[in-house]
C-alpha cells in the first residue's frame, strides 16, 4: 500500500481516467494519495517528462491532541468496508469533540458517502499539501489500529476495532424485528471480490427453479468481473432479472428498494444492512458473528467445514499466492497460523492474477461446498413467509 507524494511539472490527460478528482490538480503544487492505480501510472517512464517530484511517504503516528482529524482510508476497498470505516467513523464524528472530520482515499466510493453522511469533506483521491497541512491529527487507520494489520488473512469487525481505539461504546439498538411487508421479489447476491466468497452455482439454480415460480427472482452480477461473468455462464435456469448496476450510487439505489435478499460475504450485504433490510447471509470464510453483529433481521446459515488446515469461518477475505501456487489454507495444504510466521506475508496477497478466479467457480473451495443446499432452501421459505 503506497503513501506518496508528487508533483507535476505538466498536466497529463492519462490521468484523468482514473477519477475526475485529478482534474483539480495545479502544477508545481505538492499532493499526496494512496491510489495504487495512480502510483503505478505516475511510475511509467513516459510520465517522466511531467514529474518534478514523486516519493514514498513515511507513515508516522498520530498525535493525540487536536480538533481538527484526517482519517487516511486503506486504499483500494470494497462497497462494504467503504460503508463500515464511513458509519464507525460518523459515530467517532458525533461521540468525540473535534470540529472537523474528513476522510481521504475514498475513490469511486466517495459520492456515496457524500449522499449518506455528513463529513465535513471527502477526499477521493488525492490531497494538497495545503489541504493536509490544516489537520491537527493525521489518522492512517490500518497503521493506527493494531488489528487491521492482518485483515486479508484474519477478518475483523471494522467498526467494533475504530470505536474500541476511540474508546466508545456501540450504543447502536438491536433491531431484531421489523414490520414485514409480502414479498414479491427475491433479490440473490452471488458474486463477491473474492473467489472464497461466491454463491455455488448449483444454489443459483436451485434458488431460480423453486422460487420463481411465485416470486420475481433478481440476481446482481457486476461487470467487469471474471467471477460475475463465468457465474452466470454457468447458470442453466433462465427465470431471473439480469441486474448490473454502472456504478456504487446505482447499487445503494437497488439495495434501498429490494425486499428480502440472499447474501455471500460482499459488499450489497453491508449495504444491507445499512437500509434495514432482511434477508439470510451464507457464511463461509468469515464468521456471521463480525459481519452481523446486533444485526437480527439477516438470518445466517452457519458453515462448520472443517479440514486439516482450516476450520471455517477461517477469516480468510481472498486467495493467496504461496509456492507459486493460487488458493486458500485448504487447496494450498498450509496451516491458517502460519502466515503471521511467513517473513514476507505482505507480498503473498499481491500480483494476484485474477484471470485464475474462475477455476474456483468452476471447482468451489471446500467451506463453499459445504453448504448445505436443503437447509438454504427451507431457510429461505421460513423466512418469506414471515
Amino acid at each position: 500500500m503506497p503513501y506518496f507524494s508528487f508533483s507535476l511539472k505538466e498536466k497529463s490527460a492519462d490521468l484523468l481516467y482514473i477519477h475526475d478528482d485529478l482534474k483539480k490538480i495545479s502544477i508545481n503544487k505538492t499532493y499526496y494519495s494512496k491510489n495504487t492505480e495512480l502510483w503505478k501510472l505516475l511510475n511509467k517512464k513516459k510520465f517522466n517528462q511531467y514529474i518534478n517530484q514523486l516519493s514514498f511517504e513515511k507513515i508516522n503516528k498520530s498525535q493525540e491532541n487536536g480538533k481538527k482529524i484526517l482519517f487516511l482510508i486503506p486504499p483500494n476497498i470494497g462497497f462494504g468496508d467503504a460503508l463500515e470505516y464511513s458509519e464507525a467513523i460518523n459515530i467517532v464524528k458525533e461521540r468525540c469533540s473535534f470540529d472537523y472530520v474528513c476522510l481521504g482515499f475514498l475513490g469511486k466510493y466517495s459520492d456515496i458517502i457524500n449522499q449518506y453522511f455528513s463529513f465535513d469533506k471527502v477526499f477521493p483521491i488525492i490531497i494538497s499539501k495545503k489541504e493536509l497541512d490544516f489537520f491537527d491529527i493525521i489518522f492512517h487507520t490500518s497503521y493506527e489500529v493494531k488489528s487491521f494489520k492482518f485483515k486479508k488473512y484474519n477478518k475483523s469487525n471494522i467498526k467494533e476495532n475504530i470505536l474500541k481505539y476511540f474508546k466508545i461504546s456501540d450504543t447502536q439498538k438491536k433491531l431484531q424485528t421489523i414490520k414485514n411487508k409480502k414479498i414479491k421479489r427475491i433479490s440473490v447476491f452471488p458474486i463477491s471480490k473474492s473467489p472464497i466468497r461466491i454463491m455455488p452455482v448449483k444454489l443459483i439454480n436451485e434458488i431460480i427453479e423453486i422460487f420463481s415460480k411465485k416470486y420475481k427472482i433478481e440476481i446482481l452480477f457486476e461487470s467487469n468481473s471474471i467471477l460475475s461473468k463465468t457465474t452466470e455462464l454457468m447458470i442453466s435456469q433462465n427465470k431471473y432479472v439480469k441486474i448490473i448496476p454502472k456504478n456504487p450510487k446505482e447499487l445503494m439505489k437497488y439495495l434501498k428498494d429490494i425486499e428480502f435478499g440472499i447474501f455471500m460475504d460482499s459488499g450489497p450485504l453491508h449495504g444491507a444492512k445499512f437500509f434495514k433490510k432482511r434477508g439470510i447471509f451464507l457464511e463461509t470464510s468469515v464468521s456471521s458473528k463480525i459481519l452481523l453483529k446486533n444485526y437480527y433481521l439477516i438470518k445466517a446459515i452457519k458453515n462448520h467445514f472443517i479440514s486439516s488446515y482450516c476450520s471455517s469461518p477461517c477469516g480468510l477475505v481472498n486467495v493467496f499466492n504461496y509456492n507459486n501456487a493460487l488458493g486458500c489454507f485448504e487447496t494450498l495444504k498450509v496451516h491458517q497460523k502460519e502466515i503471521k510466521y511467513i517473513i514476507n506475508a505482505k507480498n503473498i496477497g499481491r500480483n494476484i492474477d485474477k484471470k485464475k478466479y474462475n477455476l474456483f467457480v468452476k471447482n468451489n473451495v471446500g467451506c463453499i461446498k459445504n453448504l448445505n443446499i436443503k437447509k438454504i432452501i427451507n431457510l429461505i421459505k421460513k423466512e418469506i413467509l414471515l
